[in-house]
């Protein structure tokens, strides 16, 4: 670590501490991730795939979303790891927090936000990586406006459907209907859906997750109270409910939400949101919804819109 020079903690989590640093020569600001060893005195399992997931995006981050290691320092004796990362001063859930304190985000701010968010998860599963935990917390902001996507430690390959993958990934307010509902051959529309829950929070009136439930049961039951699927098409992995191709908001719902005068961007909340994920929109087909088309015109050229992660 001579290297480097710790300024401040600046979070913990349950495999280790995040820190604000700076190079000792160029003082160049970053973010020093410091891994704990596990009890037995290896190396934390979420840990290894975290470095993994990292390595593998590094080599498709064609236009730099994804949050990317600048390398890793190991101290043997003090059984300690860091990871050097680019430094990001502030989360999407505090931006959210105090933009909502003065009034609520502009549409044109939201859409840059999640534009970003998008293109970051279209790389990652054009990589065939299901990130798996996507929420405000993971998704970083530079003061130029730039958007990083951290936190790879819960990604996986997302090569095989019939791969059979935990179901005790995401947190509970992002957390998609197939999750919910324990299905563990389940790919990368897991993803779309918490990056719906994501837009929605942005919208919403309230300074908290749009579906904020105590626990799964609750998370579950609010889904289909407050999205109110329509009953024109039984889904095969919910065989108790119904959803439909497009999910509707209930009332309680609406009051919520603030009043959205871009039918473009309802209109991808809605396809985010939608309870079949063999439905639901894609990262790929999202980058080329209206409601991005003059980011997509002016800035990014992304090859084919038929490109899909699902499949």
């Amino acid at each position: 670590m001579e290297k480097f020079r710790v300024v401040e903690a600046v979070g913990e989590g349950g495999y280790g501490r995040v820190y604000r640093g700076e190079h000792v020569e160029s003082g160049e600001v970053v973010a020093i991730k410091e891994f704990k060893y596990d009890n037995s005195g290896g190396m934390v399992p979420c840990y290894l795939r975290e470095v993994a997931n990292l390595v593998r995006a590094a080599k498709v981050n064609k236009f730099g979303h994804i949050m990317e290691p600048y390398g890793f320092i190991f101290d043997e004796p003090k059984k300690q790891i860091f990871m050097i990362l680019e430094y990001a001063p502030y989360d999407l859930h505090t931006f959210i927090f105090k933009a909502k304190s003065g009034g609520q985000l502009p549409t044109v701010q939201i859409r840059d936000i999640l534009f970003q968010v998008v293109l970051a998860l279209d790389t990652l599963h054009g990589a065939n990586i299901v990130h798996r935990d996507v929420k405000p917390a993971n998704i970083l902001m530079q003061q130029s406006g730039k958007i990083l996507l951290a936190d790879l430690g819960m990604a996986r390959s997302a090569l095989y459907r019939m791969g059979r993958k935990s179901t005790n990934v995401q947190t509970t307010w992002y957390k998609a209907p197939e999750l919910l509902c324990n299905c563990p051959r389940y790919l990368c529309a897991v993803d779309m859906w918490s990056v719906g829950c994501v837009l929605f929070e942005m919208l919403s009136v309230k300074s908290q997750p749009a579906l904020f439930g105590e626990d799964d049961e609750d998370q579950f039951d609010r889904v289909f109270e407050l999205l109110s699927p329509d009953d024109k098409q039984q889904d095969r992995y919910f065989p108790s409910f119904t959803s439909t191709q497009l999910c509707y908001f209930s009332k309680a719902l609406q009051k919520e939400m603030r009043v959205i005068d871009d039918l473009d961007m309802l209109d991808l909340l809605l396809r985010f949101l939608t309870v079949d994920p063999d439905q639901r929109i894609t990262a790929r087909e999202a980058l080329f919804h209206p409601f991005f088309k003059d980011i997509l015109s002016g800035h990014y050229t992304l090859g084919s819109q038929t490109q899909s992660a699902h499949s």
